[in-house]
């Protein structure tokens, strides 16, 4: 907050901690809907650029929701939204890009 400098680290996750995730989803819920995260440009033209490490984990965290997708393709569906990139800073979306998010998700759980 204010503008300031931050210093990101990129998480890794174990099989372990997916493995545990995984199940706890699978018992607590009859229908998982996953969400990714759009994959930005590092090359996005931005007043506050952002680290490295910060398009590093973007990735990262789409291989997580993958892996937790494919832990029981009966009960997990993914909502890819990893190409729709409306933001005006690498983090918040525009917008276009909340309205987009909106009608991908209102598509894939169908309550249109």
């Amino acid at each position: 907050m204010g503008g300031g400098y931050e210093d990101m680290k990129i998480i890794k996750y174990s099989n372990e901690y997916i493995s545990f995730i995984g199940i706890k989803l699978i018992q607590n819920f009859k229908n998982i809907y996953l969400l990714n995260t759009p994959i930005v440009s590092k090359n996005i033209k931005i007043n506050r650029p952002r680290p490295k490490s910060f398009f590093k984990q973007l990735k990262i965290t789409n291989d997580l929701i993958n892996k937790l997708v494919k832990f029981d393709i009966n009960k997990n569906q993914l909502i890819d939204i990893s190409k729709l990139t409306y933001t005006y800073d690498g983090v918040h979306y525009t917008y276009e890009g909340h309205k987009k998010i909106y009608e991908k998700i209102i598509k894939e759980i169908e309550l249109c």
